[in-house]
């Protein structure tokens, strides 16, 4: 008995700690992804910092290659992976008063923003485990939090043993150039296996992602009022679902097991998911980048993303950069 009391206050003081962040929990992303003179709360210099999850997470990303681009601004990579609008929350507040932004540039992913908002129970399709963690997760979001760094931990510790090639920041990314639905993300297969629709219900923004969608743009609106003209810079920028960049790789996403009925939805470059984030950053006079058409037309030259996981690989990453470089100059130098 005093141990579940035990383990039940370690629980509810170690949430209190993760929702306050008293203890900074990502501290270890800010350190790995910039240079302690980077950091440095005196540099006097225009600064941008960037939010986002995994798109933008890493030392090759598209933010150390906007440095080169513009190498008298200090660019803040507050990238996360496996993140979403809640965890910017957290660190949002603390980030603008060591940092004083005068651009704050944030990047959404069309493929699991909204399922990062947590997962819907279904007591009828799931095992009773399965949906015990969900409720749990949803309670306490520093549970995932802990599973998270520990899955990390075995990731490196799998490189580290059996002296894994990586790819940049691919770490644990299959980077070999053949598509294979045996060697694909695991997290992918397996969103497929839960939810076949998950990635054209947050495109059309239908069924259950339509209700996650409202919710998400109130955080998003949450968000985005710490930074407000002239004294800072908004910008929102929203990567698209690998299956929308190209035929090839919408046919293999259904090799996977997803369930994407109209391929006219993929075509389309304003898609209802984007024009719902620009409908939501009007009333802020926030604009909102869609690089789609883009990576369309440079994805005809060589692949953008990996070929068994829906990130960018460093193709990708370099093509964003040259991207975002050309609508940031109006407000860096």
């Amino acid at each position: 008995m005093i141990s579940v009391i035990t383990l039940v206050l370690i629980v509810f003081f170690l949430e209190l700690l993760y929702r306050t962040q008293w203890v900074d929990f990502y501290g270890k992303e800010l350190r790995s992804f910039n240079a302690s003179t980077t950091l440095e709360s005196n540099v006097s210099t225009t600064t941008v910092l960037a939010l986002g999850d995994s798109f933008t997470a890493g030392n090759r990303s598209y933010v150390s290659q906007l440095r080169t681009i513009f190498p008298h601004t200090r660019f803040i990579n507050g990238g996360i992976s496996g993140s979403g609008v809640k965890e910017a929350l957290l660190v949002v507040k603390p980030h603008f008063a060591a940092f004083r932004p005068k651009v704050f540039l944030y990047q959404i992913y069309v493929g699991n923003d909204l399922i990062d908002l947590g997962y819907h129970t279904d007591w009828t399709r799931y095992s009773l485990s399965r949906n015990i963690w969900w409720s749990i997760s949803g309670i306490f979001p520093s549970i995932p939090y802990v599973r998270r760094r520990f899955q990390e931990f075995q990731v490196s510790r799998k490189i580290k043993k059996e002296e894994l090639a990586t790819n940049g920041d691919a770490v644990g990314i299959d980077a070999s150039p053949t598509f294979s639905p045996e060697h694909y993300n695991e997290r992918v297969r397996q969103y497929y296996i839960l939810d076949p629709s998950v990635t054209d219900d947050s495109i059309r923004l239908q069924g259950i992602r339509k209700g996650d969608f409202k919710e998400f743009t109130s955080l998003l609106e949450r968000l985005m009022a710490f930074c407000t003209p002239p004294n800072c810079q908004p910008i929102v920028w929203v990567v698209p679902h690998k299956s929308q960049v190209s035929k090839r790789y919408y046919e293999q996403e259904k090799m996977l097991g997803a369930i994407l009925p109209d391929p006219s939805i993929y075509v389309e470059e304003n898609y209802p998911f984007f024009q719902g984030i620009q409908e939501a950053m009007q009333t802020q006079n926030i604009p909102v980048l869609n690089p789609l058409g883009m990576l369309r037309q440079v994805e005809k030259q060589h692949p953008t993303y990996f070929a068994n996981d829906d990130h960018l690989n460093a193709f990708g990453q370099k093509s964003i950069a040259q991207w975002l470089a050309q609508r940031l100059k109006a407000f860096v130098h």
